[in-house]
């Protein structure tokens, strides 16, 4: 009887609570892009991104972060990633179980290639297509950048979504966006987890938490 009416009274205060204020059932909208600081403090409030803010210090690249252009702003777990990659590369090297890469490992010089997630260009989501377009980073590298829809949720949505992605050739030819290639040919294609945030110097594109810093592959 205890536990009937304790459901009771939590209908109770579950329409209560609704009553005519149908403002729950309202989409607030879509929040907005605008950071109100510039790309070096949006990162350095972020500890999402505290390992690039580091290494953007130790390169001495502040000033070209917060030059206006766009910026493909990798995470702490990226850096994680190649450091764990490193890690098992050194001990097969050396023959050596305890072998061990941490992030001081990274000599600076390496570091200086974080240009290579820069572009000149302000970036927009809109302007991009699925089949990608060729950018060339301030490292001098080219990079393809699309938009490309996928086949999630298609049991629940009717469009299909769109994604983001940052693509680095990997061999003499790019692979076409929608191609199956597998090996060491393959194009390493990475997806951005968030897009289109604007600083008051430029853009900001998030790589996946999934991503191997420098696009490092085996």
């Amino acid at each position: 009887m205890k536990y009937l009416y304790s459901i009771l009274c939590a209908a109770v205060v579950f329409f209560v609570a609704c009553g005519d204020d149908k403002d729950y059932l309202i989409d607030g909208g879509v929040s907005s892009p605008y950071l109100n600081m510039t790309t070096y403090d949006f990162l350095a409030s972020n500890p999402l991104f505290d390992s690039l803010r580091v290494s953007i210090d130790k390169a001495g690249l502040k000033d070209r972060v917060n030059a206006e252009g766009t910026l493909f702003a990798v995470t702490n777990f990226s850096f994680k990633n190649y450091i764990d990659e490193m890690t098992t590369l050194g001990r097969a090297k050396y023959n050596d179980p305890n072998y061990f890469y941490a992030y001081d490992s990274i000599p600076v010089s390496d570091l200086q290639n974080l240009v290579m997630y820069l572009f000149p260009e302000k970036i927009q989501r809109a302007d991009l297509r699925k089949e990608g377009d060729i950018f060339t980073n301030l490292g001098g590298t080219e990079l393809r950048i699309s938009l490309e829809p996928q086949k999630d949720y298609t049991d629940q949505l009717t469009n299909n979504p769109e994604y983001v992605y940052l693509t680095y050739k990997q061999g003499d030819r790019w692979d076409d966006w929608d191609a199956t290639v597998t090996g060491t040919e393959q194009d390493t294609k990475e997806r951005i987890q968030t897009s289109g945030l604007i600083s008051t110097n430029g853009i900001i594109h998030v790589v996946s938490n999934e991503h191997n810093l420098f696009f490092y592959k085996k």
